[in-house]
């Protein structure tokens, strides 16, 4: 099966290209490239290679237990960065992230499910989490939990830490309030958000309006209003 070898964009008269190298030797590793290397008309370049780990029990076709990213010429501090994977190979899960030399571990929650039960990071700090249908419930973390009700929509109406959330009749949030700061959406009969306003208790509020061509976002114009006071804030 063919694979994608270049793509080429141009944009504001400026070109940038991307290459993608694929391995042979193990049949293009399901054709995802081992290299990416990204180019533009400012000779900077930059190489993306990947290592792919197999021979897991599940059909699993490679997981990337090895990425290195390399700046070429070389700026101020390093120009290469690295992340690393590594996995059960039972059922897939992921045990830990190495990203820039920093180790995250993780486990997987007692359903079996893939879900994650808890994080442990570099700093010994560990989180849990649980689930109901699919979605997260609880986060434990060592300072604070936070617990939500999951409806039988699978939408987020509310959490003990005092955020709660509305939405419209197509699924989109509508507004968001945590007792301290209420925040306002509007949107247009595609979904895509118009305006936000965020209004909090003690600072002067603030709108954002976006404004796009189709599909893609142009500008965002960020504008202050006035402080409404704590009692005058209009939470949902």
């Amino acid at each position: 099966m063919p694979e994608l070898s270049e793509r080429v964009i141009l944009r504001n008269n400026r070109t940038y290209t991307t290459s993608y190298r694929y391995n042979v030797l193990s049949y293009g590793d399901f054709h995802q490239p081992f290299e990416i290397i990204e180019t533009g008309d400012d000779n900077v370049k930059r190489t993306t290679t990947r290592t792919f780990e197999y021979e897991f029990t599940p059909f699993i076709t490679g997981k990337v237990s090895l990425e290195t990213v390399s700046v070429d010429p070389v700026g101020d501090g390093d120009s290469t960065f690295e992340k690393r994977w590594t996995y059960d190979h039972d059922t897939g899960f992921t045990l830990s992230a190495t990203i820039h030399g920093i180790t995250t571990t993780f486990a997987p929650d007692a359903q079996g499910q893939g879900n994650v039960g808890s994080s442990r990071t570099g700093n010994g700090h560990t989180t849990t989490f649980t689930y109901d249908r699919g979605l997260v419930r609880d986060i434990i973390t060592p300072k604070h939990t936070t617990s939500r009700t999951i409806n039988g929509d699978e939408m987020v109406p509310g959490a003990t830490t005092s955020t709660a959330y509305w939405y419209d009749a197509d699924t989109w949030r509508a507004a968001k309030g945590d007792g301290a700061t209420a925040t306002f959406y509007l949107r247009d009969v595609q979904g895509a958000l118009l305006t936000e306003w965020r209004i909090p208790s003690d600072n002067a509020s603030t709108t954002r309006d976006y404004i796009y061509a189709g599909s893609r976002l142009l500008v965002e114009i960020v504008a202050p209003g006035p402080a409404l006071g704590a009692h005058q804030v209009p939470h949902p």
